[in-house]
């Protein structure tokens, strides 16, 4: 073949080729176009079915999720209201010293001790005997009425001395006998043990008291955080002993 045979048969090449891109791109074209209409066409029932189900699902796990939060809410809500009484097995009596109070308690549960290592400034201490001493309750009364909405505030500055991180965790109103106490559990980081520089986790509950006798806190420690959950019914009783005026 000549070099102008070659030169003839050029365009030819050229004309084919570019009729074959063309082909090609239809046929692209045509493939976009069914693929658009199938997506604007409505999914099969099947599909909508399982969709619908799905769907519901997700909106009964939300319902229940709900309704499971207000339950819990609505229990705190009973148990704040409740009027809480001295348990008949709290047959021992701490009287009260410097306002008139009465803290009733289990003889089997709760032992009295020295308040000289515990604090000084509590008028009694307790030690837990069913967790071997490792959660300790004192009482502390002053003749004094603390405004009911700063009780809180004052608490936690209070703790916040010793406690430098110290933080409400669970807070709560609990009526025992009439009296309205303000329940706390309060978190932190203890710095200070004595002489002693530490860095120990810390967790106290208290139940706090004020009104015109004046202002009593119940307060007790466990040196293991989840002594709190294991004796919680200790801890409750022991708080629902207390009596506020004129100890009989």
């Amino acid at each position: 073949m000549t070099f102008g045979a070659l030169a003839q048969e050029a365009p030819n090449d050229e004309i084919k080729a570019l009729e074959q891109e063309l082909e090609q791109l239809k046929q692209q074209y045509e493939h976009q176009q069914q693929a658009i209409q199938k997506l604007k066409e409505p999914p099969p029932a099947e599909e909508k079915e399982e969709e619908k189900k799905e769907a519901l699902k997700r909106a009964i796990q939300e319902l229940k999720a709900m309704l499971k939060a207000q339950q819990e809410e609505l229990e705190k809500l009973r148990h704040s209201f409740a009027i809480h009484k001295r348990p008949p097995s709290a047959t021992q009596r701490l009287e009260g010293k410097a306002v008139h109070y009465s803290l009733w308690f289990d003889p089997s549960r709760w032992n009295p001790v020295s308040t000289a290592k515990i604090n000084p400034l509590a008028e009694y201490a307790l030690a837990h005997q069913p967790s071997g001493g490792n959660i300790f309750a004192m009482v502390i009364a002053e003749p004094l009425e603390v405004p009911r909405d700063k009780l809180k505030t004052l608490v936690l500055e209070q703790f916040k001395q010793q406690l430098p991180d110290a933080q409400i965790t669970l807070e709560s109103k609990r009526i025992v006998d009439g009296a309205e106490l303000l329940c706390l559990q309060i978190e932190g980081t203890l710095k200070q043990l004595g002489e002693v520089s530490v860095s120990l986790p810390a967790t106290y509950f208290g139940c706090y008291y004020t009104g015109k006798p004046g202002t009593i806190q119940i307060i007790t420690y466990a040196s293991n955080p989840q002594l709190f959950t294991q004796y919680h019914k200790d801890i409750e009783a022991l708080m629902d002993g207390f009596e506020i005026g004129q100890a009989p």
